[in-house]
Order: structure tokens, then sequence, then C-alpha cells
């Protein structure tokens, strides 16, 4: 009992850990923009910008970016993503409850992935102007994954009630995250991006297609 509950204190410090140094790294990016935004200098030969957007595959997800860019060339991004399936282990005859119903699904129980991310690439413009380009990006992420477990099923359920209950294993994993993005910068300040997704770790593979929109400061003046 002593060494599980040392290894569970551990993996929670690990995952404190790197909440904490994730939020760091956004406010310095925030930092950045409040302190150099207002120079010309500087939006020519730096770019931040946020991203949110959706993508589709064996999971469905949604995830939110903070991106960085350095002359149009080089590229930095940390992200925050949730990615969910329906439950490998739910049992054929499961039933959700009218209460659960009622939260379109959103209360119902999932495979889970939520991850934070860093990623780098290289970026190279497909026509003169730059308003579109290819953003080759790799990196890697702290995973945690939810999964629902211990079925047991419940006698004499009411409309109201689920007609089995669950528990969730949560657990934690390090991912290798590529994603190559075609990107299309409208503006300055505004653009989409198109990319297929590849999240891998030691027990789960995502593969999909995201959509997303691009705000801020982008690229450069053309």
């Amino acid at each position: 009992m002593c060494i599980l509950k040392r290894c569970s204190l551990f993996k929670s410090t690990v995952k404190n850990l790197v909440y904490c140094l994730m939020k760091q790294l956004l406010l310095g990016l925030l930092f950045a923009i409040g302190t150099h935004t207002a120079h010309a200098q500087f939006s020519e030969n730096h770019a931040i910008y946020g991203t949110m957007g959706l993508d589709v595959g064996n999971y469905f997800g949604a995830n939110f970016g903070l991106n960085y860019t350095y002359q149009e060339k080089y590229s930095f991004r940390l992200e925050y993503n949730v990615r969910a399936r329906s439950a490998d282990s739910e049992p054929d005859d499961f039933n959700i409850g009218l209460g659960r119903a009622l939260s379109f699904g959103l209360a119902n129980p999932y495979d889970n992935i939520k991850t934070f991310q860093v990623t780098a690439g290289r970026i190279y413009k497909m026509n003169p102007k730059g308003t579109i380009r290819m953003n080759l990006s790799v990196g890697v992420g702290f995973s945690t994954i939810s999964l629902p477990e211990n079925w047991q099923s419940v006698e004499g359920t009411f409309l109201f009630s689920d007609n089995y209950t669950w528990d969730t294993y949560n657990y934690n994993t390090i991912s290798f995250v590529i994603s190559p993005k075609i990107e299309f910068p409208f503006t300055r300040h505004y653009g989409l991006s198109l990319s297929p997704v590849f999240q891998i770790n030691k027990d789960r593979t995502y593969i999909g297609i995201g959509f997303e929109h691009m705000f801020g400061l982008i690229r450069k003046r053309s």
C-alpha cells in the first residue's frame, strides 16, 4: 500500500509540474505579445497568434493553441486538446437515463485523451504573398487517458437512471505528435488551416484530420 501511495503521489507531482510549466510558457508568450507588438520590427520578424479547432478520426476532439513563428520560417506551438470516443468496454445493453440524455451526450461515459503538447516545425511558403504555406511540425505531449471500467448492472432502474454504474480509470503517459499543416493566412490577422494529425503513445494511437481558425498576428505585411 505504501508503494502504491508513493507511485500515486509521484504521478500527481509530475502532472502538476507539467501543468505549471505549460502555464509559465503561456504567460511568457502573452507577456511577449504585450511587450513587442507595438514595435514594427517585431511584427516583421515575429508572429504570435491563437488557434482553435476541431478534429475527427478514430476519436473526435477539440484543440486550443498558442503559436509563435520566426521570420515565417520556424514555428513553435503550445496546445491543449481533448479527444473522446465511445468506450470500448461499454456493455452492449447499456442504456443511459433521461437525465444523462438531456446533456446531449456530454455526460456519457467515453474513452478520452487530454493532452498538453509542445511542437516545433519548419514553414514553407507556397506562394510569394505567403497566403498559402506548409507548417511541418513534430513534438511531444503529456497525456491523461481516462477509461470507464468495472461496469456493474443495476436492477430495477427507472426512467431517469442508467442501467449500469462504472468507475473511471485515469493514468498518464507521454505521446509523440506529428502534425503537418496546410495554412491559409488570408490576412495578417485571420486564417484557416487543415492538417492530418498523428498522436502516438504506448497504449493509444490517434489518427485524424483537423480544421482550425487562426487569429492574431499571423504574418508580416505582404
